[in-house]
């Protein structure tokens, strides 16, 4: 497949990403640091594609459109600025169409994300990252950042979901209601997924339920990072906390794989509790100890000097971006990702480019890049905001 941009570093493609990833040599990408669309988020505005059922049958199409109002947990900040002062409220994107439908061959035809319940985003994601386990290297890694939802009552499709689960009682009265006489008295979310013990207001668990599936399908689920942010966005719900966070899973391809924490490690706060017997640090080598010295002392100090391995919880704050009305990675998220799991020269690819932040931190460090995207603008803004890093990096030499 002809890329659709190649500046000998960073590479870029528009398409399908399986259909891209078949097209790639297989071992040939030493690691990912992406985030694909959350479910039941909101709609990039991309061409439906075609998952699952008989790829030699003549789909006979059952389409439904979809009128549904958006919604992000990811706040105004990282909205850009074509929302703000617009007067919509907080974290709500005016209403969109879009369109999806099925076979009775069992295809489904629509955008990632916007599927009619989460068991069939699950088996889309793990159908994905099937296809990147292919061009990734043996000793490579996987870096996977993704959002949850709660169940809410709220006007919509039959299955779709809120991020948000706030408003008061009577405002979700009314949306029951409606939503009620829209599909036959019936309560979307009390009947949509019984089989999954899903109630309205539950914790949806998206996050982990793609954990376990790629984790089911041979990937190495190596550790969950919670990504703090400092700014969230508002919440009008008064019967839980406001969500703060998000996951970043590291998963790897095999049980050894390449890492190199040393890069990503931390200014020590608490030296005296670093590893030794008791919790108390020991010094390498006793018998080359300097004269009058201790060897618990140097051991502190050695470590205090080094650091200390990296946690975690990584405190990041999400990051405006007025070029797009959807929310962008943080380059101080990509960064301890990229320097951990990869070496000057290799090869860092995002099968959900964007707007770009994992290829400008890939060249920034040092490493190649390649993106995929369906959308021809978020590609144009990608090359944008490379080329523009480029030019600064230069000019600073």
């Amino acid at each position: 497949m002809t890329a659709w941009h190649d500046d000998g570093q960073a590479r870029f493609y528009m398409g399908d990403c399986r259909e891209v990833l078949r097209s790639l040599p297989a071992e040939s990408v030493q690691m990912l640091v992406t985030s694909p669309p959350y479910w039941s988020l909101r709609d990039y505005g991309v061409e439906p594609t075609v998952w699952g059922g008989d790829a030699d049958h003549l789909h006979d199409w059952e389409s439904e459109t979809v009128t549904r109002q958006n919604r992000t947990g990811l706040g105004m900040a990282a909205l850009g600025e074509k929302y703000r002062g617009g007067g919509h409220k907080a974290g709500i994107i005016p209403e969109q169409q879009f369109e999806r439908a099925n076979c009775v061959c069992g295809a489904w035809r629509g955008a990632l994300g916007l599927e009619p319940d989460p068991g069939m985003y699950v088996e889309h994601i793990v159908e994905v990252f099937r296809e990147v386990k292919r061009v990734l290297r043996k000793d490579g890694t996987l870096w996977l950042n993704i959002g949850d939802s709660y169940a809410a009552s709220r006007s919509g499709p039959v299955g779709d979901f809120s991020t948000l689960d706030g408003g008061n009682s009577a405002q979700k009265a009314s949306r029951e209601a409606a939503a009620a006489s829209r599909f036959g008295g019936r309560s979307r979310t009390r009947e949509r997924f019984p089989e999954m013990g899903i109630k309205p207001k539950d914790l949806m668990g998206i996050p982990w339920m793609v954990a376990f599936a790629l984790q089911a399908d041979g990937w190495y689920l190596r550790q969950d990072i919670i990504w703090a942010k400092p700014n969230p966005m508002p919440e009008s719900v008064q019967d839980r906390c406001t969500k703060a966070h998000e996951y970043l899973f590291l998963l790897s391809k095999s049980p050894r794989y390449y890492s190199d924490f040393e890069a990503i490690r931390e200014p020590a706060t608490d030296p005296g509790r670093e590893n030794g017997r008791d919790g108390r640090p020991e010094y390498a080598d006793h018998r080359r100890l300097p004269p009058g010295a201790h060897p618990q002392t140097l051991a502190r100090q050695d470590f205090t000097a080094r650091g200390r391995n990296k946690r975690s919880v990584w405190t990041i704050p999400t990051s405006p971006f007025p070029e797009a009305h959807f929310a962008i990675f943080p380059q101080a998220l990509v960064e301890p990702c990229i320097l951990a799991g990869s070496r000057e020269g290799d090869t860092v690819l995002d099968p959900f480019l964007g707007s770009g932040t994992t290829a400008m931190v890939a060249k920034r460090l040092g490493r190649r890049a390649i993106g995929i995207d369906m959308k021809a603008e978020y590609l144009e803004m990608a090359v944008r905001r490379v080329g523009e890093q480029l030019a600064r990096l230069e000019g600073a030499e």
